[in-house]
């Protein structure tokens, strides 16, 4: 059996890692392409999302906070559902109560989130925090951005230019929005604990 296998990528200037995100987005072409043929594929959910980005150049991964890493697509393809580009504030916790109401039905979910497709009044925020370090935390929010520092100083941006080219300037003019965006982070990462720790999420306790 003689087995033929072609690069898939032309590109020479492309190192390794580059050449896998060509391969990975071939590969889903692939998979998608192969699956319009089977009879469920109108009856199935597609939610495809990134993790991070990555660093081009010689950052400091583990101290970094830059905002444009964590610019990641969520690509949802299910029946019914029509083209629509959505730019709010989001994070992969909001994906459980965005699927939750495309599979129909009453349901009861515990998940922290939002539903991307229903509008609210509320802020959208999103937090994040940067691979190996654990002393830092990062809250988004449409027009601001708080470095959460759990050993210094919390520091507050103003943001523009969501979500194709992101800027940032330091905002010292605005401590009641400062304030409530320690708090909510706060609330957030201690209420995450605090469900981890006690078995609120998960696997349940064996006793």
């Amino acid at each position: 059996m003689c087995l033929i296998i072609n690069h898939i990528y032309k590109n020479s200037q492309l190192n390794k890692k580059q050449q896998s995100f060509v391969y990975a987005d071939w590969a889903l072409g692939q998979f998608m392409n192969w699956y319009k043929d089977q009879p469920d594929y109108e009856k199935t959910i597609y939610i495809i999302v990134g993790d991070h980005g990555y660093f081009h150049g010689s950052e400091n991964k583990d101290l970094s906070l830059d905002l444009s890493i964590y610019n990641v697509p969520c690509l949802i393809i299910a029946p019914g559902i029509q083209h629509k580009v959505i730019n709010r504030i989001s994070s992969q916790i909001d994906v459980i109560p965005t699927l939750l109401p495309l599979l129909g039905g009453e349901f009861i979910h515990n998940s922290f989130g939002k539903n991307l497709f229903e509008y609210s009044n509320s802020i959208d925020y999103a937090l994040i925090t940067p691979s190996g370090v654990n002393h830092l935390a990062g809250l988004i929010s449409e027009k601001h951005f708080l470095v959460y520092n759990f050993e210094g100083i919390n520091k507050l941006y103003s943001i523009s230019g969501i979500p194709n080219s992101i800027n940032l300037s330091l905002d010292e003019n605005n401590p009641i929005i400062k304030l409530s965006m320690e708090q909510f982070s706060a609330s957030f990462i201690k209420l995450g604990l605090f469900n981890l720790n006690n078995y609120k999420c998960g696997i349940p306790k064996i006793q």
